[in-house]
């Protein structure tokens, strides 16, 4: 069954590639309802020739655009996107990041305690569909926001639910 809420990816890298391409392998979410943000003009045009998808290079138009923001961007320009986007997100988005080494407490002190935040781990294999990926949830995240995320994941591998404190471990 397709996921029916609608995405925004912010980075459009080879993870959020991989992730696009397992989407829409497994049919798990339709083309229309995934939106990217890629600053790199010929990334953006790679992406949506090749996908169908739509492309933008703003990120603020894509934290409004989705129900799910995945961040799939480098941990080094984690801060300056989220002081970007902090005022277009919401508590009732799902926050998920894929960036290495920042904590959800990182994100929540941009955003907010109040939000759903995720964090998720993927190894490199997930970019050929064959991954492992911890996830762990923020205090506000319920049941069936972990469970859309392990849903959404499962394109690109197998999922499994941690502690963050494990997370750290998993980088060693």
């Amino acid at each position: 069954m397709a996921i029916q809420e609608k995405i925004s990816i912010i980075g459009g890298g080879n993870m959020a590639e991989a992730l696009v391409r397992g989407f829409l392998r497994n049919q798990t979410i339709p083309p229309g309802q995934i939106l990217i943000s890629e600053p790199k003009k010929e990334r953006g045009e790679f992406l949506s020739q090749e996908y169908h998808l739509s492309v933008t290079p703003d990120n603020k138009v894509a934290a409004r655009f989705g129900e799910v923001i995945i961040l799939a961007i480098k941990p080094q320009i984690m801060k300056e996107v989220l002081e970007e986007i902090s005022s277009e997100v919401n508590p009732k988005q799902v926050i998920i990041s894929i960036a290495a080494g920042i904590s959800i407490s990182f994100i929540a002190s941009y955003l907010s305690n109040d939000y759903k935040i995720i964090r998720v781990m993927p190894n490199a294999p997930a970019q050929i569909g064959e991954g492992v990926i911890a996830l762990c949830g923020g205090e506000k995240v319920t049941p069936s926001d972990l469970q859309l995320a392990q849903e959404l994941f499962t394109a690109i591998g197998k999922t499994i639910v941690t502690p963050e404190s494990y997370m750290m471990q998993l980088l060693v």
